[in-house]
């Protein structure tokens, strides 16, 4: 305990006030009419070049051996409680040598007193020091957390430090001093403060409990301690410390009333309550305890041996000398169950089978005793065994489970691992007890999958569930794909389900491999959609061969009807020319009809083979074909290319796409010349180099709601469109077998009828 402390617990300033002071002070306590040193400042750390730290907690008749006079001087300071000066002549062990100087002792209420050793050899610093002492005291006073108050012979207060009184009794100092102490102390209490303050002018010490008034009406319990004395021209004075024990009176009525409450307890107790003395004799107990036994009265019970009862087995006993062993050296004991002696039921109630009992060393006044709880515990064995039976079906459900089951603990590590686990992710149950559930789902992702980041990230995703609570993935079935330790992956729908303990959370999880029946399904769905397919063809070419052939056949029968008709007029000869080039036409296109169903149906029937090809190349004799085709025609074809070479992976189907562009653009023009610009350039898309392909012309334009089914097989067509597009949906399906994308846009934005601009990507090597 440091000096700051010990000085009735003054501020800090005053530690720090000491420490600057050129004067050796040191600071005795009394405990037990002996001075014992406990602190000192930095003077008289320098004096005794520091050896006074190893002195702490001595004795002053020990301190001072060579210097009895001194010792007189602190007895006198003591018994008189007022302070002395004497200049002695001493011996000091730090120089060897005799020295003189002036001892001050002052006594600091209620314990400490002061020493103060000064320097003869100049007077004026003496009183210098002396001074300063004074002010020290003063300062240890005023600050002191306890009321110190000087009274004289009529109980009258002379002195009292102001702000002590104000912190603990809200009084300033002038409305103290003059005024009787009686008038503050509680109505109750003032008889036993009168009969006090004479024992102590009789005795010259004293202490009692009062109640004193608070400036706000309240009381507070203080602890009086007073010492009286005679001053320097014989007046009667007396010194009393006030100490503010409210909290202690508090929490003594506490006490008071928790004892209460366990004799309440003790009475009112569910369980058998027995006190015993060391030997084990008998020497109080509960109601409850002549209720569960039959044919005892308290009289009956009082000083009889706790064996004597006989309602534990004799096999027993030996249990019961280890638990009195452990009782005397731990003061408590564990708790022990019993089976009841069948044959003693005669003096318990009839339906007591199972008993606990636990004993633990009490204290009742100054007498330590054992007290024995004994708890009836029959229905709580038979809960138990009805547990155990539970557990070991639920044991059995879940080894014999044909789902595996995973039973993580309160911080994720795993606790079960059944069977059919093992069979499912071909990992050991004894592989996987006491490692973490992150680890396990881990361990059966597939391969390729497995890294630093998929670990934390799977980490991350479950452990916090354990604090938590909650997770997006819990009760819902997912299906994952994992890996087994073989290389071969399965399917498995997983459950996850929280289970709440007084502990906290367990995790559950319930696993199917669903793997064959995922197979079949896969093969269903493959077979569904190559029927869906295979039907969709024959409907497709079903619809060509009913709609667009039977056009064909309807116009050249129509055509070869009329020519029959104008042959007989030799004047209708040119129009019969006319009528025959319309018949050329038709027949033309049927050809065309049919080469495109072959490219579709060879397309649709294999995998089609790729090669390096030139797109600039391709399309310029897709061009030439195209204008030798249409000489009849006035036509203007341009190319803007950044570059005369754009290699792309494709085939040779590359030249019907761009024939059937160029003769879309040309089957629905209007207009007197036809007009084409084909702009080719590279771009990147998806971090992937592309050649991109415009081709916008003047025709007729396509509407907004048409852009996208003039693409698909069997899409409506216009009254005004010739044929259902066959030659669009293959070149659909020749860009898409290229990985590569076709859509049309208005030439002109947000006006379709100023033409159409068809844009192509294909994957660049």
């Amino acid at each position: 305990m440091d000096l700051t402390e010990t000085l009735l617990k003054s501020p800090d300033k005053i530690k720090s006030f000491l420490n600057i002071i050129p004067i050796p002070i040191y600071a005795w306590q009394i405990r037990q009419n002996k001075l014992f040193l406990i602190d000192y400042n930095s003077a008289a750390y320098m004096e005794t070049n520091g050896e006074i730290k190893n002195s702490l907690g001595s004795l002053a008749s020990e301190y001072y051996k060579e210097n009895l006079d001194l010792i007189d001087v602190l007895k006198d300071c003591i018994e008189k409680s007022t302070s002395l000066s004497k200049e002695i002549k001493y011996f000091c062990n730090i120089s060897n040598e005799l020295k003189t100087s002036l001892f001050k002792t002052d006594f600091i209420p209620p314990d400490l007193v002061i020493v103060q050793k000064m320097n003869t050899t100049n007077q004026n610093l003496s009183e210098q020091k002396e001074k300063k002492s004074e002010a020290i005291h003063s300062l240890i006073i005023e600050n002191a957390n306890d009321i110190i108050l000087m009274i004289n012979k009529n109980i009258e207060a002379q002195y009292v430090n102001e702000q002590a009184l104000k912190n603990i009794l809200g009084y300033s100092k002038e409305e103290v001093l003059g005024s009787s102490g009686l008038e503050f102390i509680h109505p109750d209490d003032v008889q036993n403060a009168v009969l006090n303050i004479k024992n102590g002018i009789e005795e010259s010490q004293g202490m009692s409990e009062l109640r004193f008034k608070h400036k706000m009406g309240h009381y507070v319990w203080m602890e009086a301690t007073g010492r009286t004395f005679i001053n320097a021209i014989g007046e009667l004075k007396g010194i009393i410390i006030l100490r503010d024990i409210t909290l202690r009176k508090h929490l003594e009525q506490k006490l008071m009333e928790s004892e209460e409450k366990f004799r309440f307890l003790f009475e009112k107790s569910p369980y058998m309550i027995i006190l015993i003395n060391a030997n084990g004799t008998i020497i109080d107990f509960n109601q409850n305890t002549l209720n569960q036994l039959k044919g005892f009265s308290k009289s009956d019970l009082i000083g009889r041996n706790f064996l004597d009862l006989n309602f534990i087995p004799i096999k027993n006993l030996n249990i019961l000398k280890d638990l009195y062993k452990n009782l005397l050296e731990k003061g408590f004991s564990n708790p022990l169950e019993f089976k009841m002696d069948l044959s003693q039921k005669n003096i318990m109630e009839t339906n007591l089978e199972w008993i606990e009992i636990q004993a633990g060393m009490v204290k009742i006044g100054e007498e330590n005793v054992i007290q024995v709880i004994v708890k009836d515990v029959s229905e709580r064995k038979k809960a138990e065994e009805i547990i155990r039976e539970s557990e070991e079906l639920f044991r059995k459900f879940f080894e014999e489970s044909q789902d595996g089951i995973i039973l993580a603990d309160e911080n994720g590590i795993i606790l079960k691992w059944n069977k059919r686990q093992e069979i499912i992710s071909g990992v050991k149950k004894s592989d996987m007890i006491g490692c973490p559930v992150w680890d396990a789902f881990y361990l059966t992702i597939p391969e390729e999958d497995k890294t630093d980041t998929k670990y934390n990230t799977l980490r991350s995703t479950i452990e916090p569930f354990f604090k938590t609570g909650k997770a997006p993935w819990l009760n819902r079935f997912q299906e994952i794909i994992t890996q087994n330790s073989d290389g071969s992956q399965r399917y498995l729908q997983q459950l996850n389900f929280p289970i709440r303990t007084r502990k906290g959370l367990l995790l559950g999880s319930i696993i199917r491999d669903i793997t064959e029946s995922k197979n079949i399904k896969q093969k269903l769905i493959e077979s569904e959609k190559k029927y869906r397919i295979a039907y969709d063809q024959a409907d497709f070419y079903k619809k060509l061969v009913t709609h667009d052939f039977s056009n064909i056949l309807l116009v050249i029968s129509g055509s070869s009807q009329l020519c029959s008709f104008l042959l007989e007029d030799p004047e209708k000869i040119e129009d019969v020319k006319v009528i025959l080039d319309r018949i050329k036409e038709q027949v033309t296109r049927a050809n065309l009809l049919i080469k495109n169903i072959q490219i579709i149906s060879e397309i649709d029937g294999k995998e089609p083979l790729f090669e390096s090809i030139d797109v600039y190349t391709s399309l310029t004799k897709s061009i030439n074909y195209f204008k030798e085709s249409y000489k009849e025609n006035a036509n203007e074809i341009n190319v803007d290319a950044s570059s005369n070479q754009f290699i792309v992976s494709a085939n040779d189907l590359l030249h019907n796409v761009f024939e059937n562009i160029l003769n879309n653009a040309i089957k629905y023009n209007d207009k007197p010349i036809l007009k084409i610009s084909i702009k080719i350039s590279k771009i990147r898309k998806n971090n992937n180099n592309h050649v991109k392909l415009e081709f916008s012309d003047n025709g007729m334009g396509i509407m907004d709601s048409r852009k996208e089914k003039i693409f698909q097989e069997g899409h409506d067509r216009d009254k005004n469109t010739k044929g259902m597009g066959i030659g669009l949906t293959l070149v659909k399906r020749i860009i898409d077998s290229y990985n590569g994308q076709i859509w049309v846009e208005d030439r002109v934005p947000n006006d379709y009828t100023q033409g159409c601009n068809f844009i192509i990507l294909i994957p660049a090597i």
